[in-house]
This record gives structure tokens, C-alpha cells and sequence, in this order.
């Protein structure tokens, strides 16, 4: 059996600051434990300052080294830098592959768009994806590049690398319900409550739970489908059984990370009546996000389940940038569901882009009109980014792009007629009167309501 340390690098660009830690690499570690390895030890670089002597103490009581090199979600900016320097001193201590005795896998969702190959036969590498970056640009070695959907495969993996024996086929999950729960007990007090290597903790004991994965919508800015192309959901019961072990651990703010909740909202129902029905989310306090075709129905059950806050993913109130989003909203309806969800004490969040290529300043107020007309508590409003793995990624020319993760529509870029400087400076005029006008309205909500979340 082997000894592993787990390591999420620092994300290349700190950004400001939300909850978050690495499911995946729980996931991992329970999947170990559950075949008799060792965990040493998981380092997060998003929570905590990277200290070299720390660090190499660690990896001294391992024999694996798993660094996850993450894509944007998690903490909105990529961690391949801070992973590249992190594999580099792994080898700078210990010694080139083949004769380092310390195994370097690469794990996560940058697998994909980062042009590893899937695992190492011999001298040669088995390519299991059509990669964006050549594996010389990233410049590291590495014993296995192991992509998010195929961490069943991992003991078969370490078994190979620890005996050098041949690697058989892998395979992706088929039924999540064969994971077990996500190791909790790796997180530290820092991690659960908030706290990061600039930020004292502030919530109650907090976490992340992953009722299902994926999502069939076709939208074209999407950067997930190129890990994740199909829709997979846990078993009502499985999640059941989760959240009474978050119960039973006293947890109170949940952030749900699935990609899409309500994409199956039959399922999304019924799973939030039966955690109401069984009392499993008593005293916590629910975040999860959404598309937009919910209906009252899936409110008030959401409210009974203590679902706080609700994200929404709607982008723009332009019916053509809609259909060039691949997104097809019924605004006005839509608009009395988020009416409804205040009435009933519930927190709305709508997420907007601009900087569509056929974008003008008469679609940009016309996304704002529609902004300041609903019932949003708050409203986070991005430029369109090109990002790797996504069809808009995809649809620039390779000479355009070059080796560039990710491109920010804007003049500059090309992309659109507005400089990239012009639609900061509108996201900006236009959230600081959006704050001015729902100030009152939002600190009387809470007043009634109480905060979304717990507080220390």
C-alpha cells in the first residue's frame, strides 16, 4: 500500500474570495482509504501560504504525489502555474522519472484542455483525448495524467506505478452512486469555515456537497462539457444518506456544486421534499444553482428544504445574443418566478455576460433594464469569456488564439466592437447603481429573513 499527499496548487490569480475547497480530491482520498493507502497529508494552496520546507517534509513520508491542476470554477482562475512549480520541486529534491521514487500524478479537469496524456506506458504515453497544449508547452515531468472522471480508476493506477506492472484498460464511472462520500475529515478548521491564507474564518462550519454532474444544455460558452459530456446524477437516498452525515457532523451552510441542479427538475424536486420530509436539513442553510425553467412548485419545496440561496444563470434579456448563447428564456415569466422566490424568503442571484460579438449599447441597457425590473437581491454580471474547451473557444482560429487559455471578448481580442477597458467600466457604473438602489431593500430582507448564510 502506498503513502499519498494530495495538493491543490494556489490558483494563478487570486480573485476575490468565496467559499471552496477541492471535492475531487476528497473523492480521491476516500477512494484510497477505502483500498488500505495513506493519506499523508492535503494541502490546499487556496487556503493556506505555500512554504517550501513544509511542503518537502511532506513529500518526504510519500511515495505519491497527486497535484490537481484545476480549470476555472472552483476559484474562477486556474492553478497551472503554481502546479508547475510544485512538480518542480518534487524534482529538484528527488530526481528525474524513471529512477524518482517519488510518483507525480496529475489529476483534475486542466487534463483535458492541457494536452497531458491520459496515463504512461513504458517511454511512451497513450493519448486518450484531443488535446489543445502540447505537453512540451507545460514543460514538467510526470509518472500519469489522470482526468476527474476516471478517479475509480485510481488503485489500479498506483498499483502500476508502485509495482510496474501493466496498466489495465480504464474506464469512466458509470454509476456515481459506487463513490463514496468525499473525505471531510482531510479539511481543516481554516477550510470549513471560510478561511483563507488572507481571510480570518467567518462562517459556521460550512461545505461542499455534489448531488450530480454535468449538464446536456447546449450552451456555447460552456467550458465544463470538454470534461464532462453527459449528465449524471446521484441516487435520491445516496444524498440522503450524505446529508445525514453532514447532520450528524453539524454542519450549517451548504454550497451544492452541481453543475446545473435543476436540469432534471423532477429529480431536483423530489430530492429537496424528501430531505424536508426526513428533517436532514434542519439548522443548515442551502446555496444551489439553476437554470432558469423552474417553476413555483420547485420554490416553495426548496424554501421547506432551507434552500437560501438560488443562483440563475440567465446572461441576457437580448433575444438574439439569447439564440447566440445557445439559451432561450421566457423573460417575463421568469421574472414572477423571482418576484415569487422574494415573497417567500428566498435569496436570488442572477448571473449576467455582455461583450456578445453582436453586442451594442442598446442590448447592454436593455440586459440592465431587465436587471433593475426583477426582484434580484444580487447580481453578478461577467464579460463573455472565450475559455478553452468551450465551442466559442473552438470557433477562433488557432493563429488567433495561440496558446492563450482564455480570451476576453472585447475589441482588442477582436471579438467585439467595445474595448475591453469600456465594459469594465460599465459592469462597474452599472453594479455600483444597482447597489445604491437595492441597498434598503436588501439590508430590510435580511432584517426579516436573516443573512443567506451562518456567521460565526
Amino acid at each position: 500500500m502506498a503513502n499519498v499527499l494530495l495538493v491543490y496548487p494556489a490558483p494563478d490569480e487570486f480573485k476575490k474570495r468565496r467559499f471552496g475547497f477541492s471535492l475531487d480530491l476528497l473523492y480521491l482520498s476516500s477512494i484510497l482509504k477505502q483500498h488500505s493507502h495513506t493519506i499523508i497529508n492535503y494541502l490546499d494552496y487556496s487556503i493556506e501560504a505555500f512554504d517550501v520546507e513544509k511542503f518537502l517534509s511532506n513529500t518526504d513520508k510519500a511515495e505519491i504525489v497527486i497535484v490537481e491542476l484545476d480549470s476555472f470554477p472552483l476559484k474562477r482562475a486556474i492553478n497551472i502555474r503554481h502546479g508547475k512549480n510544485i512538480v518542480k520541486e518534487i524534482i529538484k529534491k528527488y530526481g528525474n522519472s524513471p529512477t524518482r521514487k517519488k510518483k507525480i500524478i496529475l489529476f483534475g479537469n486542466d487534463i483535458v484542455l492541457g494536452g497531458y496524456s491520459t496515463y504512461k506506458e513504458g517511454n511512451s504515453f497513450r493519448k486518450n483525448h484531443i488535446t489543445t497544449f502540447p505537453i512540451k508547452a507545460f514543460g514538467i515531468e510526470f509518472d500519469f495524467a489522470l482526468q476527474g472522471s476516471y478517479s475509480n480508476n485510481i488503485n489500479a493506477i498506483l498499483e502500476s506505478l508502485m509495482t510496474g506492472t501493466p496498466l489495465p484498460e480504464l474506464h469512466p464511472l458509470d454509476d456515481p452512486d459506487q463513490l463514496p462520500f468525499p473525505d471531510r475529515c482531510l479539511l481543516t478548521h481554516y477550510a470549513q469555515h471560510g478561511g483563507t491564507v488572507d481571510q480570518k474564518p467567518s462562517l459556521q462550519k460550512s461545505t461542499l456537497i455534489r448531488t450530480s454532474s454535468g449538464c446536456l444544455n447546449t450552451c456555447i460558452f460552456c467550458q465544463r462539457k470538454a470534461w464532462n459530456s453527459k449528465y449524471q446524477a446521484h441516487s435520491i437516498e445516496y444524498v440522503s444518506k450524505e446529508f445525514s452525515e453532514l447532520k450528524n457532523h453539524n454542519y450549517r451552510n451548504i454550497w451544492v456544486t452541481d453543475d446545473n441542479f435543476t436540469f432534471d427538475l423532477k429529480r431536483a424536486k423530489s430530492l429537496l421534499q424528501e430531505l424536508s420530509n426526513r428533517d436532514l436539513t434542519v439548522n443548515m442553510k442551502i446555496a444551489l444553482s439553476s437554470w432558469t425553467f423552474i417553476d413555483e412548485e420547485f420554490l416553495e419545496t426548496a424554501k421547506m428544504a432551507h434552500v437560501s440561496i438560488i443562483s440563475f444563470g440567465v446572461e441576457t434579456a437580448n433575444p438574439e445574443i439569447q439564440s447566440f448563447y445557445r439559451k432561450h428564456i421566457q423573460l417575463e415569466r421568469f421574472s414572477k418566478l423571482i418576484q415569487y422566490a422574494d415573497q417567500i424568503g428566498l435569496y436570488t442571484v442572477g448571473n449576467f455576460i455582455i461583450g456578445a460579438p453582436m453586442e451594442t449599447q442598446e442590448t447592454i441597457d436593455e440586459t440592465f433594464h431587465y436587471i433593475m425590473s426583477t426582484s434580484f437581491d444580487q447580481v453578478n454580471i461577467k464579460i463573455l469569456d472565450y475559455m478553452a474547451g468551450s465551442e466559442l473557444y473552438e470557433s477562433i482560429p488557432q493563429g488567433n488564439r495561440g496558446t492563450a487559455r482564455h480570451l476576453f471578448a472585447c475589441e482588442e481580442n477582436g471579438l467585439n466592437k467595445f474595448p475591453l477597458k469600456v465594459l469594465k467600466g460599465k459592469i462597474k457604473d452599472f453594479m455600483e447603481e444597482f447597489r445604491q438602489v437595492r441597498e434598503g431593500r436588501l439590508k430590510e430582507k435580511i432584517n426579516h429573513q436573516g443573512l443567506p448564510y451562518f456567521l460565526l
